[in-house]
């Protein structure tokens, strides 16, 4: 009888990390499409069946970091506990509290992750030279490439970032803002004015475009 139960008790086990697995896989697939609220949704579905899903609370720590819910994704961090695999997403929740010293303080894996994590503490402290050679040769992710344009900027080299943008709305925007500071306000004016409809949505984005969209109106003497 004792063998039986055992057998149940496992199996039952078994039944429920199967169903976080499976929400866990939508939850990646959607998250990976940018849906961030339908992937929230569906990881919160993987904790219902197994609370204690590590890759379904990790992910959700990301979720809300991104979308600066810090409280939120601190506690899921808390859930955690010393997950060795979490520690990159520390080190987010540390720069977005403004902590630069203490990222640098973690051991980091060198992993593209773990580098960009450093490179962004050291262009928080202002060590650019140090920063961009931490981000130099790293994967061309959209972050990635924001931080060499944004690298390249402040070290006096606008062309330069312009060559690392990519064509994301995010890098779109910071074209047409490097564009301006470059001395070329006409070419910002008409990337701009293409993108602007597009931050519909996006305040944050769509304050950053249109500000730098009436400067390089009255750049262009407009």
């Amino acid at each position: 009888m004792r063998r039986i139960l055992g057998l149940a008790w496992i199996l039952s086990l078994l039944a429920l990390a199967q169903g976080a697995e499976e929400y866990y896989a939508r939850c990646e697939r959607l998250y990976g499409q940018g849906a961030l609220e339908s992937a929230q949704a569906t990881c919160e579905l993987a904790l219902v069946e197994d609370p204690g899903y590590r890759p379904a609370l990790r992910l959700l720590a990301r979720i809300h970091l991104e979308k600066g819910d810090l409280a939120q994704a601190e506690a899921y961090l808390s859930r955690l506990g010393e997950d060795p695999e979490a520690l990159v997403l520390r080190g987010r929740l540390l720069l977005l509290k403004g902590k630069a010293e203490e990222v640098l303080g973690l051991p980091l894996p060198p992993t593209p992750e773990g580098r960009l994590l450093r490179a962004l503490a050291l262009q928080a402290q202002n060590r650019l030279e140090e920063a961009l050679r931490e981000a130099q040769g790293l994967p061309p992710t959209p972050e990635a490439r924001l931080l060499l344009a944004r690298l390249h900027l402040a070290l006096g080299n606008p062309e330069a970032g312009l060559a690392a943008l990519g064509s994301t709305l995010e890098e779109r925007v910071e074209r047409g803002r490097l564009l301006f500071l470059a001395g070329r306000p006409e070419e910002a004016v008409a990337l701009l004015e293409e993108v602007l409809p597009q931050t519909s949505g996006r305040t944050d984005l769509q304050r950053e475009a249109l500000s730098t969209l009436v400067l390089a109106y009255f750049g262009q003497g407009d």
